[in-house]
């Protein structure tokens, strides 16, 4: 109060943060089974620390793809998730002013891998609210494709042939690593050289009768093509089939095959020739059993015939195993241990090398495998059997696995009737037991059969009693009530018929339940 008023000043400044992601495809788009990969870039561009700042990134799917971190320096972040439902996610803590993280995440891709990947990553700070930023690989699958056309068919013995085969690759993605082969067809005087190509990729090896055109391209991008042209001269006179199969592969896209035949006639010939020997080959594919319960093994026998006269060579075999829940396929008899099953469980693979095989000659092959009690559905099966100098020739089979439902409720065993001249009272016909849901095979189809014989059984008998019995009463002129003092009145007379009405009524209706039972064995055929 005597010395006046002084004052002072202070400032507290707040600093906010300012978080930024960014995310960035490595490239974009890509082809099949190309390599693909994100990079996410946390900054704090505020002039305050970002506190508690964290990445949240669920990660996209599609076959073929699993997520991997690739750079990650601070080991802030990990990926959880099984395949196709993972999750990466960062503890990256407090950021200072104009600090910043960076990860980097891959996947292979293979040739089933086509599609969107999009994908968004999220980060958020306890003192700054959360922001995302969004980026999409796009995966195109490539569109590999091979034609072979016969320059003519039929040709004239003397005359020279031709193949043209092209490859090619309609895209939208590149084809990887494309090869040609193709095992050309022998006959008496043919001998095979390239007349022409796009490029120089392509060439012929081996001897007269044994020759093989093979090519390596490369890679194939969207809407290339190449074409091959091979040629031969024929001998007058000698007669006979030319049947071709070309197949081209690519790393990303698996393998494509096509074929063609030319066929040489005689024309003019003035002496006798031979008729050629040609091979030929037949494969049969057959299921153990169809259809088998849930739970019960499973198996197909696989028998390769060589039909002559010549020998057919180079025979191979292959199948690609069907799948359900609860089947693993294994050899369960090889003979010359030819064959093998590669491929994880689901998708599995059965190859044979069978070589040369003279005519006449056979090769056969069982796979079996167990089923458990959730298998159910169909077992489709291709097997192809394949020779350098007859073809390609293929058969199929399906086992049908069906489950076990239920059991059919069986009904009680009726008493057997009394000889004793008394009066049959039949029970008032009432609604039947309904059979609980049943599968149609093994042994529920023979527990039906049994009831169901049963059941025609006692019912027969019930309609024969009550036939019989009238008869009866007629015959001897006196009535079956157990009171014979009493004369038979028309009232008397009335309740008895309706009485055996009712034994009839019942006795019908479990004849009819019978037979149902029992005809279901036609469903088990």
């Amino acid at each position: 109060t005597n010395a006046g008023t002084v004052c002072d000043l202070a400032l507290i400044v707040v600093n906010p943060p300012n978080l930024v992601i960014t995310k960035t495809a490595d490239a974009t788009p890509v082809s099949s089974g190309t390599s693909i990969g994100f990079t996410i870039t946390v900054a704090n561009t505020g002039p305050g620390t970002a506190t508690g700042v964290t990445v949240v990134d669920p990660l996209p799917a599609l076959p073929g793809v699993d997520w991997a971190i690739d750079s990650d320096p601070g080991s802030h972040c990990l990926i959880s998730g099984s395949v196709g439902d993972q999750l990466l996610a960062c503890t990256i803590g407090d950021m200072a002013p104009g600090a910043t993280y960076h990860v980097h995440i891959t996947s292979s891709t293979t040739a089933a891998t086509a599609g969107l990947l999009p994908n968004t990553a999220c980060v958020s700070a306890s003192n700054d609210g959360t922001v995302c930023d969004l980026a999409t690989i796009v995966v195109n699958p490539p569109g590999l494709a091979i034609t072979k056309t016969a320059d003519a068919t039929p040709v004239d013995a003397g005359k020279p042939v031709g193949f043209t085969i092209t490859v090619s690759s309609s895209g939208p993605g590149t084809a990887t690593g494309v090869t040609l082969s193709d095992t050309l067809p022998s006959l008496t005087g043919v001998t095979w050289t390239i007349q022409s190509q796009t490029g120089s990729a392509c060439s012929i090896s081996g001897a007269q009768g044994s020759q093989l055109l093979s090519c390596t391209f490369g890679d194939m991008g969207a809407g290339a093509s190449y074409s091959i042209h091979i040629t031969s001269p024929t001998v007058a006179c000698v007669a006979g089939t030319l049947p071709n199969t070309a197949s081209a592969s690519a790393t990303n896209d698996g393998t494509v095959e096509a074929s063609a035949t030319i066929v040489v006639v005689q024309s003019g010939c003035t002496r006798t020739a031979p008729p050629p020997l040609l091979p030929s080959i037949s494969i049969v594919k057959t299921a153990d059993l169809t259809p088998v319960s849930a739970g019960s093994s499973v198996g197909f026998t696989i028998v390769v015939t060589s039909g002559g006269p010549a020998t057919a060579t180079n025979v191979t075999v292959n199948d690609p195993l069907p799948s359900l829940t609860g089947v693993v396929w294994a050899i369960d008899s090889d003979p010359g241990s030819h064959c093998s099953i590669s491929g994880a469980v689901g998708t599995q693979v059965l190859s044979c090398t069978l070589g040369d095989m003279a005519a006449a000659a056979t090769y056969t092959v069982h796979i079996s495998s167990p089923t458990s009690a959730v298998t159910a559905g169909s077992l489709p099966n291709v097997a192809t059997a394949t020779s350098s100098n007859a073809g390609t020739v293929k058969d199929d089979a399906t086992i049908v696995v069906v489950p076990v439902l239920g059991e059919v409720a069986t009904p009680p065993p009726a008493a057997a009737p009394a000889e004793a001249p008394a009066a049959i009272v039949a029970p008032a016909p009432g609604p039947l037991p309904k059979p609980a849901a049943l599968a149609f095979t093994g042994e529920n189809v023979d527990r039906m059969v049994r009831r169901g014989l049963q059941l025609v059984l006692l019912g027969g008998l019930l309609v024969l009693l009550s036939l019989v019995r009238p008869t009866r009463r007629r015959r001897r002129g006196v009535t079956l009530d157990p009171a014979p003092a009493i004369a038979t009145s028309s009232r008397d007379t009335a309740s008895t018929t309706s009485r055996d009405g009712r034994v009839v009524r019942v006795g019908l209706r479990l004849l009819a339940l019978g037979v149902v039972l029992f005809g279901g064995r036609d469903r088990r055929r």
